[in-house]
């Protein structure tokens, strides 16, 4: 049985953290939901400009259904798959390719 003493305060422990300077990833961590949607909007803005979603797939020699997919999924891309998609656009890589690229 756990002693008394040996009881950990989650509190004491996040406000330790946060004196520290600590708790910034935690904030960073929240954030990247939001720049995910935001890079996959302006991705999707792009490919429409470029005749849509099936015209780009076959531009890229991506099938359309996984295209699509990964335009409506919540992970980033692979950038091997952006990068495939902006040598087809002839577009910049820095237009495709986003900050959170894994």
């Amino acid at each position: 049985m756990t002693k008394p003493a040996e009881v950990i305060d989650a509190g004491k422990i996040a406000n330790d953290m946060r004196d520290r300077g600590l708790d910034a990833p935690i904030r960073t961590w929240r954030s990247i939901p939001s720049q995910v949607l935001a890079h996959k909007q302006k991705l999707r803005d792009l490919i429409d400009r470029h005749g849509g979603v099936t015209q780009v797939a076959r531009l890229c020699g991506i099938p359309q259904p996984s295209l699509s997919r990964m335009l409506n999924s919540a992970s980033m891309p692979r950038r091997s798959t952006l990068y495939r998609i902006a040598n087809a656009l002839k577009v910049p890589e820095s237009d495709v390719v986003g900050e959170w690229i894994r």
